[in-house]
């Protein structure tokens, strides 16, 4: 191999290794910041079950529920902001269905402007009479299914 060649190699084999080690060192830079908001999202989500739990264990249901509703909110205002309803994959829509239906059923105690809207962009839709899903069957037995 002739020295042009040599020294056009290492060049480029240079350029790849510098490449690489920007990579990684950048995305862990660039993600590291997220990592402290996750940590903190996990956290609370974990906290908020582990209160639920232990007052269901305690007895006292009307703690858990009052712990655990307001956790249905955002997450239905996250998933129907800016994406059509038939954009969304099946699964999160019929998740939107019967987070609608339980908050028609269980309205909450303040009123939200934002939450009412996200809720309103839910269209109405049947709740599936063979559903599995423990939701389900509360909502059937609120419509009156046996």
């Amino acid at each position: 191999m002739n020295r042009r060649a040599l020294r056009t190699a290492l060049v480029v084999a240079g350029f790849l290794i510098s490449f690489a080690a920007g990579v990684v060192v950048g995305s862990r830079w660039t993600y590291s910041w997220m990592h402290g908001f996750l940590e903190t999202e996990v956290l609370g989500s974990l906290n908020f079950r582990l209160d639920a739990l232990a007052a269901l264990r305690l007895g006292e249901p009307e703690t858990a529920i009052r712990v655990l509703e307001p956790l249905i909110d955002p997450p239905v205002a996250t998933l129907t902001q800016r994406r059509e309803w038939v954009e969304l994959p099946e699964e999160v829509r019929r998740s939107l269905v019967l987070a609608k239906g339980y908050r028609e059923r269980y309205p909450r105690e303040r009123p939200s402007a934002p939450y009412d809207a996200a809720y309103a962009a839910v269209p109405d839709e049947p709740i599936d009479p063979q559903g599995r899903r423990v939701v389900e069957r509360l909502l059937q037995r609120a419509q009156g299914a046996p």
